[in-house]
């Protein structure tokens, strides 16, 4: 089966879209944090990475957590650099977070932060 980047992304993109546009239908009339919509909001980016792992291989898991890790890493160290510099937070998560600086709810979309970045290099041929 020949490898098309162009519609791998494009099938990416569009399930992550319309995740994000499903948790958005299902809890736009409340302001509070509701785990129903956080999973709404995964869901479609997951299986994504999913169809896209059944077709690269499971190395794209491997991705997926690094990518994930790396980009938690970074935003705690971002965000308690910053407050030590500036004695003011960039943001504060108050759900599942290391100190308020970093989310571990925000992990996942790491991960398909790195599967997209990985699938638009391909496209890219870097």
């Amino acid at each position: 089966m020949p490898i098309d980047p162009v519609l791998d992304l494009f099938l990416v993109t569009m399930l992550v879209v319309s995740g994000w546009y499903v948790a958005w239908v299902w809890g736009r009339n409340t302001r509070r944090f509701r785990w129903s919509e956080y999973f709404l909001y995964l869901a479609g980016p997951l299986v994504g990475v999913g169809l896209i792992a059944i077709k690269y291989g499971p190395g794209i898991y491997a991705l997926f957590i690094s990518s994930a890790l790396v980009g938690f890493t970074v935003e705690y160290v971002l965000g308690s650099t910053w407050h030590a510099v500036q004695n003011e937070r960039l943001w504060h998560y108050k759900k599942r977070s290391l100190k308020g600086y970093a989310s571990y709810l925000m992990m996942p979309l790491y991960g398909v932060a790195g599967v997209v970045y990985y699938l638009l290099a391909n496209l890219l041929g870097l």
